[in-house]
């Protein structure tokens, strides 16, 4: 099976489960990992290790972040990879679980995890309670790992009929940012979800995720687009694997394509599908 084939097949899929394992990380040892590194100081860390310098900061790099934090531990896209050597010790089961995962043989990729801050009431940092709405990587279908997930707290905006993203979205000439693509721009004010509303491009009525606590996952990012809300505590967690390249290329398509299929037979209360925002 090609991206092509696939992509036909479950463009309509918004979200589903996995029946794949999860990153072999022992929950506790990740947030101690994470504790060890306050604010912006693992993503400065490793720009030393890998440019020689430290970015230019004008706050502590410690300062918390307002929503998430990103923490990127294994990078193959450049002729130098380079990895976090720390995670490597503490996780060292990580890269035979990255081999049994459908990627594409040879494929360059990078690895990490976003860190999703709880809402906090602290009144001299202006802390937000959801992203923008996006979509990762329009056209893309976008394997993650749900790590502490306790509110499941991610919303889909599905797109209204004969509009895929992101062949009519991102083509649109009047749109000059990615928040002007998604964001309803009249009406700015948060819907009864307390979420920003979605513009005239999608249905006004989001659908939120209901799945487990630690869960792999595929996203559809051709015909809906996503928003998240903050949680109720700081250690939720999101693992990202970003194959580098044409779309055609990134993964065995065949084996993922079965994959899905078991794993929407086997998820069917927690999938949502593009034909559940219609009316």
């Amino acid at each position: 099976m090609e991206y092509q084939e696939f992509h036909a097949k479950w463009q309509n899929l918004i979200f589903t489960p996995l029946d794949i394992s999860n990153p072999p990380c022992d929950a506790q040892q990740l947030q101690k990992f994470m504790d060890m590194y306050p604010g912006h100081s693992h993503e400065d860390n490793m720009n030393h290790i890998v440019h020689g310098a430290y970015p230019e900061r004008n706050h502590d790099p410690e300062t918390l972040y307002d929503f998430y934090r990103s923490f990127h531990v294994i990078n193959t896209k450049f002729s130098k990879p380079w990895k976090c050597e720390v995670f490597a010790e503490m996780f060292p089961d990580i890269p035979e679980w990255l081999r049994s995962l459908p990627l594409a043989p040879e494929k360059r990729f990078a690895f990490g995890w976003i860190n999703q801050l709880r809402d906090q009431d602290v009144p001299d940092i202006n802390f937000k309670t959801t992203s923008n709405i996006h979509v990762d990587e329009p056209g893309s279908f976008g394997l993650r790992w749900f790590f502490n997930n306790s509110d499941n707290n991610l919303y889909f905006y599905g797109t209204k009929p004969d509009i895929t993203i992101p062949d009519i979205i991102t083509s649109n000439p009047n749109t000059d940012t990615n928040y002007h693509l998604y964001h309803d721009t009249i009406n700015n004010q948060l819907n009864s979800d307390d979420i920003p509303r979605a513009n005239n491009n999608f249905y006004s009525k989001p659908i939120k995720i209901s799945t487990t606590s630690h869960t792999s996952f595929m996203l559809g990012q051709q015909k809906a687009a996503h928003v998240i809300k903050s949680e109720s505590h700081n250690y939720k967690s999101t693992f990202i694997l970003e194959p580098l390249g044409r779309f055609e290329d990134r993964w065995l398509w065949s084996e993922l394509d079965h994959i899905v299929e078991q794993s929407v037979n086997n998820h069917r209360s927690e999938t949502i599908w593009h034909e559940d925002f219609c009316d």
